[in-house]
């Protein structure tokens, strides 16, 4: 579920556990865990999984996002944002397979991961946006601009990155207001990989 906006942010669905309140600086990465009690929170692991290509022909894109969000994490970290929690980040890879991508959040979620994020690619974010959503899960950052996990998104769907067709729009404007271009062609992929 995603808590945007909210000032205080309720832990549940805890068995055996109690319900706890976190303060509104404290929800960072905090949905879909579960605390015991007071204690639990001073020193808990907040995982979350990915997957991307580490391998095959976009392997070095897949390696940046991962290090980009290793490097968040580690700022994150050090800085203290969160008192005792330390965030840590599950890369599987999926050589940019789409069947891939989803096996491997299966296996992501049923090891216990707190969200997904960082996933590569429009096919595989759109189904594991609806993936995320069914089990209760956000999914942060897909890397892609597909209008899929835009539209038919789950509430637990973060955005980082515009839409394509936020940035078909923009180039369309720069090109015909700008730079006064009256015949503009557009080419859009619709393979295995999404449109």
């Amino acid at each position: 579920v995603c808590n945007q906006g909210m000032k205080q942010v309720w832990i549940s669905n805890c068995p055996g556990g109690k319900f706890v309140v976190l303060p509104s600086q404290t929800f960072y990465f905090a949905s879909g865990s579960c605390f015991s009690d007071a204690r639990a929170i001073q020193t808990w692991n907040l995982v979350y999984g990915q997957s991307a290509p580490f391998t095959g022909l976009y392997a070095a894109e897949g390696t940046a996002l991962r290090a980009g969000i290793l490097s968040a994490f580690d700022e994150f970290n050090q800085g203290g944002k969160i008192s005792g929690y330390t965030l840590r980040l599950w890369s599987l890879d999926d050589g940019y397979l789409p069947d891939n991508a989803t096996a491997n959040a299966r296996s992501l979620i049923s090891g216990g991961v707190q969200g997904l994020m960082g996933f590569y690619g429009s096919k595989a974010s759109t189904l594991v946006s609806s993936m995320a959503a069914s089990r209760g899960l956000g999914l942060f950052g897909p890397y892609t601009g597909t209008i899929g996990v835009r539209v038919n998104a789950s509430i637990g769907t973060i955005n980082l990155r515009a839409g394509e067709s936020d940035e078909l729009n923009a180039m369309v404007q720069f090109l015909v207001g700008t730079m006064v271009l009256r015949r503009i062609s557009i080419f859009y992929q619709n393979d295995i990989f999404g449109q």
